[in-house]
């Protein structure tokens, strides 16, 4: 949605006799607080870096240009259309349970308050997230003064290493003159050694003992099974993505195919054609933006992020399945 409100704003700023570069910065001035891990201090948000915007910005553009962009007014509308369908059906469902439920229509009362309500609170979710980023925003850039002032001290290497030793650690740094290169340069190490460890399948937990990790593969041959959590049904080429840094590869069409999609990689929801993530659930972030765009997805596909780039695959989200296709000599 942040990638589509940007566009709006960067067609309006033209019309308008602006320069694009001044449109991107209003943008980045009220969604300057969200990044890809935004619930990570150390990551740099898109104020710090707009690389990252620019790029899905070029994207659309190139995609709008070939006329591969589908109109986001037009998905939703289709989008809308179902959501009054399903319901419909439900009430109709409802109503045939029971002779009671056709004299005296209780359930189709409570199920018509309940999606009432659900639509109306449901906004209220992303409103405090982005809110609460906005405060953490703010929190980094005082861990970075801190930084500053350490580094300018010689106690750090970079501003940003004050995010590897602990807040009290710092402060008694600042007051005392204590070196931290060494500790902030093996807490990074740590750090790069645990993000190049696959993540277990599941974490079992008993009283008494230490959590358990167990790895277990979902995927055969050219099979994998996850969890459907976004209908429908889509072939495309694999686009193998380890970060949004490399968004630019993504084309209109392909598959998204990631090991975790968060709310920050939906700005990339309008051009994919399906989705796969390693990690997640029915009610991940990623998956549910991908019901609202109406994209077929599947997460939780263990071993995923091993499927070759470029490969042509289908995604079927109602089964689950990600499957890889022949291709025709």
């Amino acid at each position: 949605a942040s990638a589509s409100t940007a566009l709006e704003n960067l067609a309006r700023a033209r019309a308008a006799g602006a320069e694009p570069a001044e449109a991107l910065a209003r943008f980045l001035a009220r969604y300057g607080h969200r990044c890809e891990k935004e619930a990570e201090l150390a990551e740099p948000r898109w104020a710090d870096d707009p690389r990252v915007v620019a790029e899905v910005l070029e994207g659309y553009v190139a995609a709008a240009r070939q006329g591969e962009l589908t109109d986001l007014r037009l998905r939703e509308r289709e989008l809308t259309q179902r959501a009054h369908e399903l319901a419909n059906e439900i009430r109709a469902e409802l109503a045939e349970a029971s002779w009671l439920e056709r004299v005296l229509p209780l359930r189709r009362a409570a199920f018509a308050w309940v999606l009432r309500e659900a639509r109306r609170y449901a906004p209220y979710r992303e409103n405090l997230k982005d809110h609460g980023l906005r405060a953490l925003h703010l929190l980094r850039r005082v861990f970075l003064e801190l930084g500053r002032r350490l580094t300018a001290r010689g106690l750090l290497s970079s501003p940003d290493d004050v995010f590897y030793v602990e807040l009290g650690v710092a402060e008694r740094a600042l007051l005392e003159g204590t070196d931290l290169r060494a500790a902030a340069a093996a807490a990074r190490a740590i750090r790069s050694r645990d993000e190049q460890t696959p993540p277990p399948r599941h974490v079992i937990e008993a009283p008494g003992r230490a959590p358990r990790w167990v790895h277990a593969s979902t995927s055969g041959g050219g099979l994998i099974e996850g969890v459907g959590v976004s209908s429908g049904i889509a072939v495309g080429r694999a686009r193998v993505l380890s970060s949004m840094d490399e968004a630019q590869r993504l084309a209109p069409g392909d598959i998204l195919v990631a090991r975790v999609i968060n709310g920050a990689w939906t700005p990339l929801f309008h051009l994919a054609g399906g989705i796969v993530a390693e990690v997640g659930g029915v009610l991940s972030h990623g998956a549910i933006v991908a019901r609202e765009y109406g994209i077929p997805a599947v997460f939780g596909a263990g071993g995923a992020s091993a499927i070759q780039d470029g490969a042509l695959i289908r995604v079927d989200g109602d089964l689950g399945l990600v499957t890889l296709e022949e291709e025709e000599a």
